[in-house]
């Protein structure tokens, strides 16, 4: 089977053949947005760009007793504005490109996903069904910035479908923060290793940051049976002379592999300088605020504990900085089942669970209300399988896609 022929026997297919084929780097999303202007505007589907360049779209109810309910996917996709060469894969199982860029499926598929739907709706008026709103965003992958530029005065639900996720019967209700810490041990009194190496005044940066890592919890801090609740990851760790070498020599000025810069530094950092300043930093992940505080908690004991024990030798301090607030998982039970109902009825075997990373998702939950002052009520589902996510080997499976949409047709129905 043909591209020509998949695009023909489902609009879906078809709309995301159409929308991949258009390159869309974060903040270069317009080629997009005025396609999907254009496909709803030849169906009589109103839409237009707010402000910042996001798309808003609207298919009135024609049932007045439901609640309305909005669907929302990104427009901007991780690569360049190389051209998007299509075609399906040697098994006839996927669509992917010629491998010299990205794909695109995410999160071109969610956008194909919310047209197929609302053209859907709009061709069958004899369907009940509520009001749906759709919005498709500007730079989700590089700062969120669409999501948070959204004029959501201009939208009246409150339970809200994020069509991002990775594979197919995800059903996001909860999403890990993202919490920055940084320790510093600073101000010791170097020395040199050889003649002042018995001075106990002397306390190596190095040797006491170790000590604090060593007690600070590394990995999954807490699951549950949605999956990983809190996790903390130590990014990186800097102390004594490293570097020194590598500025001065212009024959390393090349280097660029991390493997490599860290094997000089390694090898030709100064070893004979008692450290007097070092630094860790972390990443700290939690979908519950009070587990993460427990952390959080823990962490600070620890730290001033070894700062008491090395008190006027050197000092230990540390910053949180919040980079993202945790998307909660509401008490939205009814429209939980509703979802999970609707999943069973298209074959799809799903459970609630907690995805450890960022989406718009936070923003809207954090940030946002409604046209009536209500805070938003958001999923994050997957409606496709999509392989090698963000990599010139991406695929997009597209039987799941088609699936997906008729995932999302039936919770309208359910609705």
């Amino acid at each position: 089977m043909g591209l020509e022929k998949l695009k023909k026997e489902n609009k879906v297919i078809d709309y995301f053949i159409q929308l991949a084929e258009i390159p869309s780097p974060s903040l270069k999303e317009e080629k997009v947005a005025n396609k999907i202007i254009e496909i709803l505007a030849n169906k009589n589907i109103s839409a237009k760009k707010d402000s910042y360049g996001n798309v808003i779209a609207y298919l009135e109810a024609n049932n007045n007793n439901n609640e309305p309910i909005l669907l929302s996917a990104h427009m901007d996709v991780v690569g360049s504005n190389d051209p998007v060469n299509i075609c399906l894969s040697s098994d006839n199982q996927y669509i992917e490109t010629d491998k010299k860029r990205t794909l695109g499926a995410d999160d071109k598929a969610g956008i194909a996903v919310i047209l197929d739907i609302l053209v859907y709706f709009k061709e069958h008026p004899k369907i009940s069904h509520p009001k749906i709103e759709a919005v498709f965003t500007k730079d989700e992958e590089l700062g969120m910035t669409g999501i948070e530029n959204l004029d959501t005065t201009q939208i009246t639900s409150q339970n809200a479908l994020i069509l991002d996720g990775s594979n197919l019967g995800e059903c996001n209700v909860a999403g890990a923060s993202f919490t920055n810490l940084t320790i510093y041990v600073t101000e010791g009194k170097s020395g040199h290793s050889g003649i002042d190496i018995a001075d106990e005044t002397r306390i190596s940066a190095n040797k006491v940051l170790a000590e604090i890592i060593s007690q600070i919890p590394q990995g999954v801090y807490k699951q549950n049976e949605l999956g990983i609740i809190t996790s903390i990851n130590s990014g990186a760790i800097i102390g004594g002379s490293a570097g020194i070498y590598l500025l001065n020599n212009k024959d390393n000025l090349n280097i660029i592999s991390q493997n490599q810069i860290m094997e000089e530094i390694a090898q030709k950092s100064f070893r004979n300088i008692i450290a007097s300043n070092a630094y860790v930093s972390y990443s700290i992940r939690s979908s519950d605020p009070e587990n993460e505080n427990c952390l959080i908690e823990e962490i600070k004991q620890i730290v001033d504990k070894i700062s008491q024990k090395y008190k006027n030798k050197i000092k230990i301090s540390y910053q949180f900085e919040t980079h993202l607030k945790p998307f909660v998982k509401d008490n939205n039970e009814k429209f939980l089942s509703i979802v999970l109902n609707a999943a069973k009825k298209t074959g799809l075997e799903t459970k609630p669970s907690s995805f450890h990373a960022g989406a718009e998702t936070h923003v809207l939950q954090n940030n946002k209300t409604n046209a009536n002052a209500e805070k938003f009520k958001p999923m994050l589902l997957g409606i496709a399988n999509i392989l090698n996510m963000h990599s010139p080997e991406e695929m997009l499976d597209y039987k799941s896609l088609i699936q997906g949409s008729n995932w999302i047709k039936e919770i309208i129905f359910e609705l």
